[in-house]
């Protein structure tokens, strides 16, 4: 969730045919329902979340094409498998995340925090925020200029580079008399 901002139920929802590691991609389209335990669609209507295509990072690729070779695909096809082999459902998921945050010494942190980190760290790197909206599964970056837009750096040096570069063919910046054609 950490490399690609998924929601818990949308990370246990994605199967094999889901993943294409060598174009570095993960389709998500389904969750795993916290209610019933059922794959189902996306909700769209009351929350807006969207289908989407993400890319992979590299290290998530290496760590999937592991977890895989080591323990194989879940029943369906999932990525991930409860303890006796069955699908891996919202509370063990839970409580194996709380296990091992305990165990690094980061107690408290939850999965949703992974999902944070990804906006945080897009957010941070200058990402424009309509594509983390999408990568996050938003319809529009409201909710992500308000939670991670003090994230953002500066723009005013990227605005004055590229301004500087649409006007350096028409602008004479030379010591001297002001030349400015335009403005």
């Amino acid at each position: 969730m950490a490399g690609t901002g998924v929601r818990l139920g949308e990370a246990l929802g994605v199967t094999l045919t889901d993943l294409d590691l060598d174009r570095r991609d993960v389709r998500v389209h389904r969750q795993l329902r916290r209610s019933d335990h059922a794959l189902a669609p996306l909700k769209t209507a009351r929350t807006g979340v969207r289908e989407r295509t993400l890319p992979l990072p590299a290290h998530l690729v290496f760590h999937l094409r592991t977890h895989l070779d080591t323990y194989g695909p879940g029943p369906d096809g999932l990525l991930w498998r409860g303890e006796r082999k069955g699908m891996l459902r919202h509370d063990s998921a839970i409580r194996a995340f709380a296990n091992a945050a305990k165990a690094t010494d980061q107690a408290g942190r939850s999965a949703v925090d992974l999902r944070h980190h990804y906006a945080s760290t897009l957010a941070a790197n200058g990402v424009d925020v309509f594509k983390i909206a999408q990568a996050l599964g938003h319809t529009t970056p409201r909710l992500v200029i308000a939670t991670y837009g003090h994230l953002v750096p500066d723009g005013g040096t990227q605005v004055r580079r590229v301004m500087d570069a649409a006007w350096s063919l028409v602008t004479d910046v030379s010591p001297g008399p002001s030349r400015l054609t335009a403005f």
